[in-house]
């Protein structure tokens, strides 16, 4: 208990002597990795604990499946403390930050009762909340610029400057506050959902609607040049057979101009999910 107590006073914002890379991270990460495969406790619990020493100080922007990783060694490290709670809340932020993850046979046999408890670890969907955005720079979670924090289990938070560089890093459970960093007194006035992603939603609409647009034209003018082809017994082979290559030409482009649009309107709805 006291090892978890100083370690999450570290990853809470203790000062840094010097920053460290991601790859700084991973390395603590996969040395905890190999001792728990030799079963070696006190090796994985060390490398634990030097991971979350590092977290606070990494100097990069940290991924979806770095973040993933980080509450997985948690909810480990929570399994071999005997900590069920944590073990539990740990493994949700894992399987919502990474749902469709499996785990490694040579990390995790089958029959390991840590499966189990992993594949159990569903505390249905997040709870949200809507958090100021930050005077300067981005602000995310878990590896994804959002202003939305999950509430129900822990998070990994990073303030971003406006050119991208880390300002700071914490490792937040349910209950701590958000750190104490300058944030503008209003909402964001649009749903940052999926970062800037959601931007995107409004020109993929109009881009799709003109694609329609296009697609109908161009059957209407394969529908008239069809009709010619076939109502009017007069016209030479020559003459039919450009009325044929038209009409071909004019319905496959319609069709391709079809599918190209209802891609793109499924996309402007998916591209700002989460």
């Amino acid at each position: 208990m006291i090892t978890l107590i100083l370690t999450t006073l570290v990853a809470q914002g203790a000062p840094c002597d010097e920053m460290v890379s991601t790859a700084e991270l991973l390395g603590a990460i996969e040395v905890a990795e190999n001792a728990w495969t030799m079963a070696d406790a006190k090796g994985f619990q060390t490398a634990a604990e030097s991971m979350d020493s590092l977290l606070p100080c990494v100097s990069d922007t940290l991924t979806r499946g770095t973040a993933g990783r980080i509450h997985r060694m948690h909810g480990m490290s929570r399994f071999l403390a005997r900590d069920p709670d944590g073990e539990k809340s740990a493994f949700a932020a894992a399987r919502w930050v990474q749902p469709g993850w499996k785990w490694p046979a040579d990390l995790v046999p089958v029959g390991h009762p840590l499966l189990k408890h992993y594949v159990e670890a569903d505390l249905g969907e997040p709870d949200l909340e809507v958090t100021l955005p930050p005077i300067e720079g981005q602000s995310m979670f878990d590896g994804r610029e959002s202003l939305k924090r999950p509430t129900k289990w822990p998070t990994i938070h990073q303030h971003l400057s406006d050119d991208g560089g880390v300002l700071g890093t914490w490792f937040l459970s349910p209950s701590d506050p958000l750190p104490d960093y300058p944030r503008k007194n209003k909402p964001a006035p649009i749903d940052d959902e999926g970062g800037d992603k959601a931007g995107l939603r409004t020109p993929l609409l109009i881009g799709a609607g003109s694609g329609f647009v296009v697609s109908g034209v161009l059957y209407a003018l394969a529908g008239a040049s069809s009709k010619n082809y076939h109502g009017d017994d007069q016209r030479t082979v020559d003459e039919m057979d450009q009325l044929r290559r038209a009409t071909n030409t004019r319905f496959w482009a319609s069709m391709g101009f079809a599918g190209a649009s209802t891609a793109t309107t499924v996309s402007a709805f998916a591209v700002a999910r989460w």
